[in-house]
């Protein structure tokens, strides 16, 4: 015969394999849901799975029973004791056999007997085996709850955990019965039970893996007492408060826990996800050590750390009918996220919908301060630090400002929409001459020179990761407005465009947000208007001055220059100053999106990284560059941080802000 304990750690939760070497049958007692360990365990030993049963109806783990049976074609064997109210409603539908007080069944050589103990449960069995290929006599007992190392199961767990009213006395009279019922057995036999040291299926739980009968019937507390008033007044007494998903545990193992195929890795989220998610009052949990989350975290997360007692806390923390979120430390611990959605499951919180890194801080800041040495190692007379939307809405904004100084020593100037918008311009219309917004009959090509834009009102469009920033103009002036926007290719991808490809009613959807959102913008002159607004003409926005050229700047625009000349590898001389149609620009956003994911990262000029925000971001520049009723636009590689230089040089003339240096100085304030 072959025996194989299996521990759970976190549940303190034992599990075993029993096996025949004779015919290669194998018998599993009380599997969780980490059902692989018990079909790799099998087949390493050269034994195949076709018994599967367990004691009771657990409380404080999620069954792996009806799982572990689907999955290898094994008979499922279960208690019918315990009346009908604890009997399994799924046992007819999974075909299992049921057990009664006395009844056997062999695994090969190996004869496994059903007594009926109740007490920690009504339907509550042992099993006492016996290799008869080697003994007539029992060789072990599966005790189940029933008889601890140096405890006995807990007979109050369906009135404290299940609100079962008056059981609890009932239930520890069964017990004491019970308990005579065990004691019947040899000294010899080995007692293997389901539960160690920390278990809160009893009180005082040994963490001795196993015993036997002798020394349980001599030294545990349990079996010195002989009065059964006693012993019931002694066993209720001093029982740890039930975790209170406990109940809930008892109604998914008795109704039949859904069938996993698996655990499954949840998809990771992009780090500015998290706002969005807290907002929408989402689920989300930060598995982070304490102290960790002591020294920053997003405001609305919840800290219960991936430690062992994780399951117990989620279980009493986390309703059961939410999605959940969790934020997990995966540079440091790779494997972190894969043992969270395990330990989740044990406890059938299965709704895991996405994780996100905890180290977006820790990355952003270690990318700066490379830039600083890099700055300074090319001889920079000043170096600055700027930060723009996804700054602006973090919750962690003074964790990531504190943690940019500590390590670059740089005051981190957090721009607001407006400036953005203004520098942003500044920078786009430096030295560039965008194409008259007259057609969209001339060929798309790059200027030959750069003449002066003369009395042309230009529009600089950026769309952005979080935010779109509209400003209009006239070069080498004070822009006449400006307005940021909460359009992002980002934001936009992950909450319109959930399918692959996506959906035609998604695209509508982002089309109608982007067009709401524009409306209210452009309708009415914005709050940054240092001039009035020019009237409409062929149905530009009224308070926006008409557009005479355009210029779109960031990596949705170079993008599509760069797919639209095929330019592999990408050439930003090539893309600078190309001018493209709108026209042509809707043309390839619907090429795009109609190109599975897989496809569009193969796509000549567009970088793999963008692939997946490319959709929204050609719909989010189409729609504005339409709202401005411009029929041409030029691409700018130059965007923001042109116009921060720009701003930051003297003799440039330009319109500057002041930046702090050191984090230690005053900051800056305004243009």
């Amino acid at each position: 015969m072959y025996l194989k304990r299996f521990y759970d750690e976190k549940l303190a939760q034992a599990s075993y394999l029993v096996g025949c070497a004779a015919t290669g049958e194998a018998l599993v007692v009380d599997a969780n849901r980490d059902v692989e360990q018990y079909i790799g365990e099998a087949e390493a030993q050269g034994l195949r799975i076709t018994h599967v049963t367990e004691t009771h109806i657990h409380a404080d783990y999620v069954s792996g029973s009806r799982e572990l049976a689907a999955r290898t074609g094994a008979r499922l064997y279960l208690s019918d004791e315990g009346g009908p109210e604890w009997r399994y409603a799924f046992a007819e539908e999974a075909g299992a056999v049921l057990l009664k007080d006395g009844d056997r069944f062999m695994v090969g050589n190996v004869r496994v007997e059903a007594v009926h103990t109740p007490g920690h449960t009504p339907e509550h069995l042992m099993f006492v085996v016996t290799d008869t290929a080697a003994a007539d006599r029992p060789i072990g007992v599966f005790t189940g709850d029933l008889v601890f190392v140096g405890d006995v199961g807990r007979p109050d767990l369906l009135e404290r955990a299940a609100g079962r009213a008056g059981t609890a006395v009932a239930g520890a009279r069964a017990l004491f019965r019970s308990l005579r019922r065990f004691a019947e057995l040899p000294d010899y036999v080995q007692v293997w039970p389901a539960h160690g040291a920390g278990s809160a299926c009893g009180k005082a739980l040994g963490g001795v893996p196993q015993s036997t009968v002798g020394y349980e019937r001599r030294f545990n507390w349990a079996f010195s007492i002989e009065d059964e008033e006693e012993f019931v007044r002694q066993v209720l007494e001093g029982q740890p408060e039930p975790p209170r998903y406990f109940a809930e545990m008892k109604r998914i193992n008795r109704d039949g826990p859904p069938l996993l195929g698996g655990f499954r890795r949840p998809a990771r989220l992009p780090a500015g996800r998290v706002t969005g998610l807290v907002d929408a009052r989402a689920l989300v949990v930060d598995t982070r050590p304490a102290r960790e989350f002591a020294a920053g975290h997003v405001p609305g997360t919840i800290s219960i750390p991936l430690n062992r007692s994780f399951t117990t806390w989620m279980g009493s923390l986390v309703p059961y009918d939410r999605p959940i979120h969790l934020i997990v430390d995966d540079a440091r611990c790779p494997h972190c996220i894969d043992e969270a959605v395990r330990d989740l499951a044990m406890i059938g919180l299965d709704r895991v919908e996405g994780y996100l890194g905890a180290d977006a801080i820790a990355r952003t800041v270690t990318v700066a301060r490379d830039y600083v040495r890099d700055a300074r190692a090319l001889g920079a007379a000043r170096t600055v630090a700027v930060a723009t939307q996804a700054v602006r809405e973090a919750r962690n904004r003074e964790a990531f400002v504190r943690a940019l100084a500590e390590a670059t020593g740089l005051a981190l100037r957090v721009l607001s929409g407006e400036e953005e918008a203004r520098l942003t311009f500044l920078g786009a219309t430096t030295g560039l001459t965008p194409a008259v917004n007259r057609g969209s009959a001339q060929a798309a090509k790059p200027p030959t020179a750069e003449p002066t834009v003369g009395s042309q009102s230009v529009a600089v469009v950026d769309v952005g990761g979080g935010s779109t920033e509209i400003v209009t103009g006239l070069p080498g002036r004070s822009p006449t407005f400006a307005v940021s926007l909460p359009l992002g290719v980002v934001r936009h991808s992950e909450r319109y465009l959930a399918h692959d490809p996506p959906r035609a009613s998604e695209l509508e959807a982002l089309v109608a947000d982007a067009r709401t959102r524009l409306a209210g913008a452009l309708a009415a002159p914005a709050a940054t208007s240092t001039q009035p607004a020019a009237s409409p003409d062929d149905g530009a926005a009224r308070g926006v001055p008409a557009v005479g050229a355009a210029i779109a700047v960031a990596g949705t625009a170079t993008s599509l220059a760069a797919i639209d000349q095929r330019l592999d590898p990408y050439d930003p001389a090539r893309v600078h100053g190309y001018t493209m149609s709108l026209a042509r620009a809707r043309e390839l956003t619907r090429w795009l999106a109609e190109l599975p994911l897989a496809e569009r990262r193969k796509v000549p000029g567009l970088h793999p990284d963008r692939a997946v925000t490319i959709v929204a971001g050609g719909v989010l520049l189409t729609e504005t560059l339409s709202a401005l009723a411009v029929e041409r636009f030029t691409v700018s590689e130059h965007d923001l941080l042109h116009g921060i230089a720009h701003a930051l040089a003297p003799e440039s003339g330009a319109t500057t802000v002041e930046f702090a240096e050191t984090a230690s100085a005053p900051r800056g304030a305004g243009l």
